[in-house]
């Protein structure tokens, strides 16, 4: 989907394609709606497996209410895309994902992750989404990503249930973390966040909240473990 399209993505089964399931590219704005997306692989290509859902190029899709699993590069990606054409303009790409189930996406990637992405006048906006048994972290922002993140169910990741790093969140909130093998929070390598209010973190392996180098605005109802 690229190109300016805004289009109505509804209802799909996609499946057994060697590479993304679905793909947001160059400004396009389409609604990605109620489909399951799943085994879709071109880890044969011999370059990291791609992800179920892949947003770059400036694209700022609306993906709502998806089943994205057993894709084993991660489940939805947004990131920068290589520049292209003689001129290359491109712009942050900052998509909403809001009440999808993620789950069972390899480890290679985080279930649910920006890089590079959104900015302060347009954040990705990560909320309500339902993520569980990732081989990796449960939702990471990185490489300059910019996002807000809240009221998300995250359950028995293999790392931590979010990680945040050289990223910043505007909003941290409300999330639900258990069974991680790993911190429920980890803020890392100069990562912000502006405010982080009623998050809970219980039955994970390591501390509820980390703060590793970063920093952290306006703070309520948390145990936050310093290092």
């Amino acid at each position: 989907i690229k190109k300016e399209t805004a289009g109505v993505i509804f209802g799909n089964i996609v499946t057994g394609n060697v590479g993304l399931g679905i793909g947001c590219n160059h400004f396009s704005a389409p609604f990605v709606l109620g489909n399951e997306v799943f085994a879709n692989n071109d880890a044969e290509l011999g370059s990291e497996p791609s992800p179920g859902i892949g947003v770059k190029h400036g694209a700022f899709p609306t993906i709502l209410g998806n089943i994205v699993h057993d894709n084993p590069g991660g489940g939805i990606l947004s990131k920068t895309g290589e520049p292209q054409g003689v001129y290359p303009v491109d712009r942050p790409t900052h998509p909403t994902i809001e009440k999808n189930a993620i789950f069972g996406n390899g480890n290679t990637r985080p279930a649910l992750s920006a890089q590079g992405s959104g900015s302060e006048a347009t954040p990705v906006v990560i909320i309500k989404n339902f993520i569980y048994d990732a081989g990796s972290v449960g939702i990471g922002l990185s490489a300059g990503a910019v996002g807000i993140v809240e009221a998300n169910l995250i359950s028995g990741t293999s790392s931590p249930g979010i990680e945040l790093s050289r990223a910043v969140v505007m909003k941290l909130n409300k999330n639900q973390i258990t069974g991680a093998r790993g911190p429920g929070i980890l803020i890392d390598q100069g990562a912000k966040v502006w405010e982080m209010v009623d998050n809970t973190a219980d039955k994970n392996q390591g501390p509820r909240f980390v703060l590793r180098n970063g920093t952290i605005g306006k703070v309520f109802n948390l145990s936050l473990i310093h290092i």
